[in-house]
């Protein structure tokens, strides 16, 4: 599938998603891993409210791609959706965070819980921005998991 397509579609799919009020999505714990897609919205403000970044695009690397869905899952607005025929389970959510320090970043790493201890999940990286003192950031996840 060429990738502008694909990038068109989970815009659509996100929006649709956020538009939904309810969800009547079934859990699938028999996740078909090597298919599974991520995207990452992150949303950059400063202090006062005012975009100054927008990053977007898919981790290139994950480390525990079961853990990170495991740790997605019951935080996530979750739908099904249909393409070619084929039925996916879609998991959407938002998480926020602020800085407290002036620093450049350049990327964003997911750390998860597994057996007491805290692993990497993925990393995002990107071309390197500046933040400041009470800028937050907003990420939107999104993954598309093909159900059996």
């Amino acid at each position: 599938m060429d990738m502008k397509i694909l990038i068109i579609l989970l815009f659509f799919v996100l929006f649709a998603g956020l538009l939904t009020e309810y969800s009547y999505a079934e859990t699938n714990k028999e996740k078909n891993n090597d298919n599974v897609k991520i995207f990452i919205q992150i949303v950059l403000r400063n202090s006062d409210g005012t975009l100054v970044g927008y990053i977007e695009g898919i981790p290139q690397e994950i480390y525990n791609i079961d853990q990170v869905i495991d740790w997605m899952e019951p935080q996530a607005n979750k739908s099904i959706i249909i393409k070619d025929g084929k039925k996916f389970e879609m998991l959407q959510f938002k998480d926020k965070f602020s800085y407290s320090k002036t620093k450049t970043i350049g990327g964003y790493r997911l750390d998860i819980p597994i057996n007491d201890k805290t692993v990497h999940g993925l990393y995002f990286f990107y071309d390197s921005i500046y933040v400041s003192p009470d800028d937050t950031a907003q990420i939107f996840w999104t993954a598309i998991i093909p159900l059996n």
